[in-house]
């Protein structure tokens, strides 16, 4: 690389510059690999790429790398259109970056069994490249978003036998790009771990939040590393959320969303309203709202359905785009389906069949409950200056991430923090906390639902 770069094998300070953009992209790999369009790249802001290799001759450098395959580019969107230079993708907020930006990743031939940790002394003028490139754009800045953020940077990942068994089962599987050893060094070396909060819900992320489930019972806390961390979450959240929501808590938790007010007050002698919170808060196992949307799918569709599918059915009913689905035929899209299976590759059949899950799903929902179907439409029509909404099919979602996200920040994590909890962090609409601490927290979340007189119930750890 350095011959390439500079013509000669010296160690440069481009070589330097671009072994920090490597620990960059390195260090923001350790979500799973999904199936989700370029899910394995690495969206870079440009200030970023001349912070690490100069502003004069980051376009030469980046050139040299692609070409000489010591770096790679994504080329194409999402339908396949080649753009030579490098696709502007939308840029991901929850990772502090606005705008659109191109988006980059470490090949694999660099990763494997020749993959070395090298101790490299930084420079002041480094350093402080690093802690510009590592610093998040926050515009909602709150006290204990800001206090589980600083909390998110002291977790580590424990190195045991067995963590490092599932993390080689997950890169055989494909779902992480680098090995066991790599990937522990990645996380509890990572001099770029840093969280941000996002515009849509005023959720905190960060590589804990992104990491596979599997890896959760494998965080600690950097200065107690004896003691796991226990979840504490919610029963079907987003469903209760949503159930629970009234006039006032939009008044209180939500005021941005304050046009929404008349659609919920004329809920309150909505039977099928009625019926829909009686199952989202019902926590017998077989009984609450995921329950009965996989049963009922199951019936009526004859594929069989376990609870889990039935959050899937929840999220593709209630928070796709109404204006899309409502024009679709149910038949066609079970012919499309149908002729993939016999005709089609299996990426199309793989389409195919999400689209007929939720054609399907939106059907079924709407059925089972048409009040809440049409509380949910009139929602997502609403036109609110709102920051950072994002598309109009997702209100329903971002009122209820508004509402979830200050009563658990501002409620719950700040009653924690004052009754001397103070090793916390979130995972989304989940709170961790140390063993030793759990009982003694679910008494306090408990007691501050009841002073709110939500009916949200804690899930059985």
């Amino acid at each position: 690389m350095n011959v390439a770069l500079t013509g000669t094998p010296s160690f440069s300070r481009t070589t330097r510059g671009v072994v920090l953009l490597y620990n960059y992209l390195l260090s923001k790999d350790v979500k799973p690999r999904e199936e989700e369009f370029a899910s394995d790249y690495i969206q870079v802001n440009y200030t970023t790429l001349q912070a690490f290799l100069g502003k004069e001759n980051y376009v030469d450098v980046l050139r040299q790398l692609v070409d000489n395959n010591y770096l790679e580019r994504l080329e194409y969107d999402e339908y396949g259109q080649y753009y030579p230079g490098g696709y502007f993708q939308v840029a991901d907020e929850k990772e502090g970056i606005i705008g659109r930006c191109k988006s980059f990743r470490v090949p694999a031939h660099l990763l494997d069994d020749s993959y070395q940790i090298l101790e490299m002394e930084l420079t002041k003028t480094e350093g402080t490249k690093i802690q510009n490139a590592k610093k998040p754009r926050v515009r909602y800045e709150e006290p204990y978003r800001e206090f589980i953020r600083e909390n998110m940077d002291d977790i580590v990942l424990v190195d045991t036998i067995e963590s490092r068994q599932i993390l080689s089962r997950l890169y055989t599987e494909g779902r992480i790009r680098v090995n066991a050893e790599q990937y522990l060094d990645m996380w509890n070396n990572n001099i770029f771990q840093e969280a941000s909060v996002d515009d849509f819900g005023y959720r905190v992320h960060g590589p804990i939040t992104s990491a596979p489930r599997e890896l959760r019972p494998f965080m600690r806390f950097k200065s107690d590393t004896a003691s796991p961390l226990v979840e504490v979450d919610f029963v079907a959240s987003q469903p209760s959320l949503l159930a629970s929501i009234t006039p006032a808590l939009i008044r209180r938790f939500a005021p941005e969303c304050a046009v929404a007010i008349p659609l919920f007050k004329v809920m309150k002698s909505n039977d099928d309203w009625e019926r829909y919170k009686v199952k989202c808060l019902d926590v017998r196992v077989g009984h609450g709202i995921y329950d009965f949307l996989a049963q009922s799918y199951e019936r009526e569709y004859n594929v069989p359905m376990i609870r889990d599918d039935g959050k899937s059915i929840y999220y593709r009913a209630c928070f796709s785009n109404y204006s899309g689905l409502s024009h679709l035929s149910l038949s066609s899209s079970e012919a499309e389906h149908a002729w993939h299976m016999v005709n089609g590759n299996e990426q199309t059949l793989k389409r195919a069949a999400s689209n007929l899950f939720t054609l399907r799903s939106y059907h079924l929902f709407k059925k089972a409950f048409p009040g809440v179907h049409q509380l949910f439409r009139n929602l997502k029509r609403l036109e609110w200056n709102v920051e950072g909404q994002g598309k109009p099919h997702a209100n329903n979602c971002l009122l209820a991430q508004r509402i979830e996200s200050v009563l658990i920040y501002t409620i719950l994590v700040r009653a924690l923090a004052e009754r001397g909890i103070r090793k916390v962090v979130t995972i989304h609409d989940a709170i961790f906390i140390r063993h030793e601490e759990a009982d003694n927290a679910r008494k306090i979340i408990e007691q501050q639902l009841r002073k709110l007189r939500l009916d949200l119930k804690l899930k059985v750890k």
